[in-house]
């Protein structure tokens, strides 16, 4: 079980001179291939609505070899397209989680090839061999 909370600690209102538009499709490599752009949705960007309307999303936990990894997104812009305004918030994020009884038992080189996927998937590399049991 995990719980993940969020504290807004500051806010900074940006008025911008153009839209955002929405993300694009991939431009194909194939000569003569044809880019279509995605135009604005006009009910959305009508809207008064912000977006995304969360700050968080928690995908919960992951595993990889004895490696336990909290999965989730931060979201800490919001855009309200009808007033074309942008705003970013400064969150402190307090993670609670449960350390079970579970162990997964795993050799050396078992745990270095582990190792060296889990750090190219978290934020904080160098805290890796401190969570080693």
């Amino acid at each position: 079980m995990n719980k993940i909370s969020y504290e807004i600690i500051d806010s900074v209102i940006m008025i911008l001179n153009k839209p955002v538009f929405p993300a694009q499709r991939y431009i194909p490599f194939i000569k003569n291939a044809k880019f279509e752009f995605i135009e604005p949705d006009r009910m959305i960007y009508e809207s008064t609505s912000h977006y995304p309307e969360i700050f968080i999303k928690n995908y919960g936990i992951q595993k990889k070899g004895c490696f336990r990894m909290l999965n989730m997104d931060v979201y800490p812009f919001h855009y309200i397209p009808s007033q074309n305004r942008l705003i970013y918030y400064k969150l402190r994020i307090k993670i609670e989680y449960n350390i079970t009884n579970e162990y997964v038992k795993i050799n050396v080189p078992q745990y270095e090839m582990h190792k060296e996927g889990v750090e190219k998937m978290v934020v904080n590399p160098e805290m890796i061999d401190s969570y080693r049991r």
